[in-house]
């Protein structure tokens, strides 16, 4: 718009604006968010069917979350995580209403199982599966597979998440090696100093998936 300002003027344009709440939200979405990570935490209300932000509660204690709840009784189904404090917040704010996981969490907690109990066999899965002599072996040779069993995935398909765990090694020890501090690279790689850490300690990038195995993200 060509006008030479600041934030600070816009923002306060924003909130002043009136933002119309709608009459009924049968079916609300409540999850919560880091103002600021670690110290300040807010709870957002969104409304499933449009998608849209419905509102932004100051905090995501239980007794500002129920009492809003409580103020719109024509709650019908509430869409939350699968934490027991989302579970207490719609049992207090609307008893009457049917609670239902979030979509996101349903195959994320499914993906995360898998990777336990896949890290629990791990010697078990290392052992070669045996083919029947009417049955065709498709599989690829074995000298072309990962060596290492955190390197397949549930599908038995190269893990790209093991390409980044060996290039973030490298690339943190070859700083370590040039004399770098634990909180430079940190800094210098945009992530956390314990992270940093855990990689300086251990001596190669296969010793980090055999110790934790790698779980699934959904984005």
């Amino acid at each position: 718009m060509a006008v030479t300002t600041c934030k600070a003027p816009l923002l306060r344009l924003l909130r002043a604006l009136t933002v119309p709440l709608p009459a009924s939200v049968p079916y609300p979405g409540v999850d919560e968010f880091a103002v600021r990570r670690g110290r300040t935490y807010a709870m957002i209300l969104v409304d499933t069917n449009t998608h849209h932000p419905i509102d932004v509660l100051a905090d995501r204690t239980a007794h500002t979350s129920a009492a809003w709840l409580r103020e719109h009784p024509g709650v019908r189904n509430v869409s939350r995580d699968r934490a027991g404090s989302f579970r207490d917040v719609a049992r207090a704010g609307a008893p009457q209403a049917r609670q239902v996981a979030e979509a996101w969490h349903l195959p994320h907690n499914l993906a995360e199982a898998v990777e336990r109990v896949v890290g629990r066999h791990r010697a078990e899965l290392r052992e070669p599966l045996t083919v029947r002599a009417d049955q065709d072996d498709t599989r690829p040779p074995a000298d072309t597979l990962p060596t290492v069993l955190g390197e397949l995935d549930v599908h038995g398909h190269p893990r790209p998440v093991v390409a980044r765990t060996r290039e973030r090694y490298q690339q943190i020890h070859e700083r370590i090696e040039r004399g770098d501090s634990l909180r430079a690279i940190a800094r210098e790689l945009l992530i956390r100093r314990g992270t940093v850490l855990r990689f300086a300690r251990a001596t190669n990038a296969e010793q980090l998936g055999a110790a934790r195995p790698i779980m699934c993200g959904a984005g």
